[in-house]
């Protein structure tokens, strides 16, 4: 597999934080954790209704820097013009990913993306675990080429909403760049919470408007599955868990 660059981006609403990044990266494909909190993880749900755009439950797909769920920005003439899709041709469950393009309706310099909407954090949380299934091939040029931000906020900004700044508390930043060999790899990146507990999450797989030399980027794709959430809530909570369970193993053995 190519090379894979860790950037750590922080930032602080009031105060700036300083916190922890952990990615990794398997060979082999998983399937989606145990305990995830993400709406429609392996992306094969529909948007409910017409879904005129062609876009999974709970994703919100964005070209050339428009954010606008009416569809600007989303009305090209295919994958190809706008650069993010709901792919059906590469997939680890069963039959869908999602798919992002180099380039997207303006042309090299563009942005394109996938997004989630907004979610709440469980109360007591301290740590997100993302994990996600992912297969790209990067031609040629300097990182940042495709990107994956794993954000969180407080406080929540309402199920069905976009997460932006300046809510953001952190944005952890992984750039990739070289190719998984036309295999899908399982990553995890490790999102330390600072915000309150009744904060929001997002993640956005994002192509990126121009490679680390300033200039447009070369040709690559990514495909992205079973992109699971999975919320580590503080050791005090640990703590509680395990004592109430020693309760009850003793109280079982008492009968």
């Amino acid at each position: 597999m190519g090379e894979i660059r860790k950037i750590l981006a922080v930032r602080g609403v009031g105060v700036c934080c300083i916190a922890a990044l952990l990615c990794s990266a398997s060979s082999a494909p998983a399937a989606i954790q145990p305990g995830n909190i993400l709406l429609n993880p392996d992306v094969e749900m529909a948007e409910t209704g017409p879904n005129i755009f062609n876009v999974p439950e709970g994703w919100f797909r964005s070209s050339n820097n428009l954010d606008n769920v009416n569809g600007i920005g989303e009305t090209g003439t295919g994958p190809v013009t706008f650069g993010g899709h709901w792919d059906n041709t590469q997939s680890v469950s069963p039959t869908h990913s999602l798919g992002l393009l180099d380039g997207g309706i303006g042309g090299p310099f563009s942005k394109t993306e996938w997004r989630s909407w907004a979610a709440p954090m469980p109360a007591g949380t301290t740590l997100l675990r993302w994990s996600w299934d992912v297969m790209y091939d990067i031609t040629g040029g300097t990182v940042p080429e495709f990107s994956v931000h794993a954000r969180t906020s407080g406080p929540f900004v309402g199920t069905g909403n976009l997460l932006e700044s300046p809510t953001v508390l952190i944005d952890h930043t992984v750039a990739l760049t070289g190719n998984t060999g036309g295999q899908f790899v399982t990553m995890t990146l490790d999102v330390p919470i600072v915000s309150p507990s009744d904060g929001s999450y997002d993640i956005i797989f994002r192509t990126e408007p121009v490679d680390g030399s300033g200039a447009g980027d070369t040709l690559g794709t990514m495909f992205i599955d079973n992109i699971s959430v999975v919320a580590i809530p503080e050791p005090a909570s640990l703590g509680l868990l395990a004592a109430s369970c020693l309760v009850l193993l003793g109280d079982r053995g008492t009968r």
